[in-house]
């Protein structure tokens, strides 16, 4: 899958100006005012997406008047490769670019402590190997610079203008332009594109791969299916017989044209290469529809170059889903509500069956308003005789309350003294008893009559005067 190399910003920014192009690469260990501008080219082909295999070469050690040098050097090293399977078979997919970084001084550098002023700062003798070509600049940044200028790149790789014999390997693969280490190049390239393994002997340093096993079965290599294919067995390693590779001609052990790659290491970069062509596929969730809100369906999009994969389509509102709630009379005693619908999809509530109205509660309907009590209080005025409270107390009954709904009660609540101690009232009955021994005269009292409330009715009370003579 593609590499996600930069933001969507950047690389849409730089889609129309991908071939050729000019852009700013500024380098991490200098100081922010170093930048620089390089022209980019298309040398090969013209893929610019997720369905192309993209190549890009720099060089290093090329003055700005060395530029053509370069790109005839780029354009020699692409060939090269295009012309060696299993590069070839992909050939009407692959695509190379150049970017042309000039560099203050021409050359390679002889050592990590004998560098030239070129922008990668590359050198030979590596670890006393004269022939291996490294770089003070971090695979980090220059993988950087390729992304800014061409940022659907694959594979890059580092051209060194120097006429010795040389190369290096990793994640970008190194070649000086000494055409013999093209050979270098494409053996490195074996590492980075198919992580394949050495197929020569190399200080013990094993360990299982598509071209390396510690396996001697033929039926169970991970070569199996290729036995007998172009030479293809198990063959154990000059230096280590525990260790078996699939060839005795294998790129990845010889260099040179008469070298070529193996049928499973053919196999292997290609199925990588392949693996280039395909979108870094991201999917789109499905949104469901609401009652109201339409939704979409599941999708896919490529987040590299923003290509639509599978488009989203969309799902109509559900509607609503209604459930009416009849209409709750209000009582004396407790509110109603309004009649309303409840959506049995959303859950929403609504005063209308259409749903246009949404509430949050039903509608209240007042509870009703209690009524006055129809009461009447009669009062009547009574006589005691004098001599028949010589014996015992009286009781009377001078009050009549009809009409009333609740209980009734009774309390004296005024009067002048001497009638409120002749006379008592029951506080159920509003009976008056009339005390022993009261001497002849009229008594009058005030008297409050409550009426307790009831569902429907108020509370009532009035107060009235009561008279009792005693003669």
């Amino acid at each position: 899958m593609k590499k996600r190399i930069l933001t969507l910003f950047v690389i849409i920014s730089m889609f129309a100006t991908l071939m050729p192009a000019t852009a700013v690469y500024a380098e991490s260990d200098e100081s922010p005012e170093a930048t620089y501008q390089f022209e980019t080219k298309n040398i090969v082909g013209n893929g610019n997406g997720c369905e192309d295999i993209i190549f890009v070469i720099a060089g290093d050690g090329f003055t700005s008047s060395e530029q053509q040098l370069f790109e005839s050097k780029a354009e020699e090293l692409a060939d090269y490769i295009l012309d060696t399977e299993p590069f070839s078979d992909l050939k009407e997919n692959i695509s190379f670019y150049c970017i042309d970084v000039i560099s203050e001084e021409s050359g390679s550098g002889n050592g990590a402590n004998d560098l030239k002023n070129t922008f990668f700062k590359t050198y030979y003798n590596i670890g006393r190997i004269d022939r291996l070509i490294s770089s003070k600049k971090s695979f980090f940044e220059i993988k950087k610079l390729f992304s800014n200028y061409v940022p659907y790149y694959d594979y890059g790789l580092l051209l060194v203008n120097d006429t010795r014999y040389g190369g290096s390997g990793g994640s970008i693969s190194i070649a000086s332009i000494n055409s013999k280490s093209y050979e270098i190049m494409l053996h490195e390239m074996g590492h980075s594109i198919a992580n394949l393994a050495d197929e020569y002997w190399y200080a013990d340093a094993a360990y299982e791969h598509i071209n390396m096993t510690k396996e001697s079965d033929p039926e169970k290599v991970p070569w199996a299916d290729l036995i007998g294919e172009d030479g293809i067995g198990v063959y154990p390693y000059d230096g280590n017989s525990e260790w078996y590779r699939p060839s005795l001609n294998c790129k990845m052990e010889y260099l040179g044209k008469n070298h070529p790659f193996c049928a499973v290491c053919k196999r292997a970069i290609k199925k990588s290469l392949e693996s280039k062509m395909e979108h870094d596929l991201h999917t789109d969730k499905e949104v469901a529809p609401t009652c109201t809100a339409t939704g979409i369906t599941e999708g896919s999009h490529c987040d590299v170059c923003g290509k639509i994969i599978k488009a989203q389509e969309t799902i109509p509102a559900t509607g609503h889903s209604m459930t009416a709630h009849p209409e709750v009379p209000a009582t004396y005693t407790a509110n109603g509500t309004a009649l309303y619908w409840t959506c049995l999809n959303c859950g929403k509530m609504f005063s209308d069956e259409q749903g246009e109205n949404e509430i949050s509660d039903p509608v209240l309907i007042p509870k009703l308003a209690k009524k006055t009590q129809p009461v009447k209080v009669i009062t009547s005025t009574k006589s005691v005789k004098a001599k028949k409270l010589k014996k015992k107390a009286r009781t009377v009954k001078p009050l009549t309350v009809k009409g009333y709904k609740g209980t009734v009660s009774y309390k004296i609540t005024g009067g002048n003294a001497k009638a409120k101690k002749a006379l008592s009232i029951n506080k159920k009955t509003g009976k008056i008893t009339v005390k022993k021994k009261t001497a002849k005269g009229t008594y009058t009292v005030k008297v409050k009559v409550s009426v307790t409330g009831t569902d429907m009715y108020k509370t009532f009370s009035k107060t009235v005067s009561v008279t009792v003579k005693v003669k």
